[in-house]
């Protein structure tokens, strides 16, 4: 019964610790962060905003949602170089320079959501 009881409480402490532990925040480059504070200080969006993390070509690219209907979603590099627009705009396809973004690209996920 000690037996049983001993490996209760270890299961347990070993079970505690593991959901306790997270990831640390992926890196958020400097004009990224940027972007997300002048997004927290600016009028509340419906959707809210949000700003999405994914690989692109082997590089990792931030996805930030359009801020109401018929403009584009926009993904930009970690120096906010302007990428494309793989969804949006008037006609809901984009710009037509990464017409493979959703096929090609990995979600890796969301990094900013604006839950004012």
């Amino acid at each position: 019964m000690k037996t049983t009881t001993t490996l209760s409480l270890i299961c347990l402490l070993i079970g505690g610790a593991v959901i306790s532990c997270e990831k640390d925040p992926p890196f958020i480059p400097p004009c990224i962060q940027q972007k997300i504070d002048s997004i927290k200080v600016s009028a509340k969006r419906t959707p809210p905003a949000e700003v999405h993390l994914w690989n692109y070509g082997g590089t990792k690219v931030y996805l930030f949602n359009a801020p109401c209907c018929n403009e584009f979603v926009k993904v930009m590099d970690e120096n906010c170089q302007y990428i494309c627009s793989p969804s949006g705009g008037p006609l809901q396809y984009g710009d037509s320079l990464c017409t493979d973004f959703y096929q090609e690209a990995k979600y890796i996920g969301l990094i900013f959501r604006d839950d004012r």
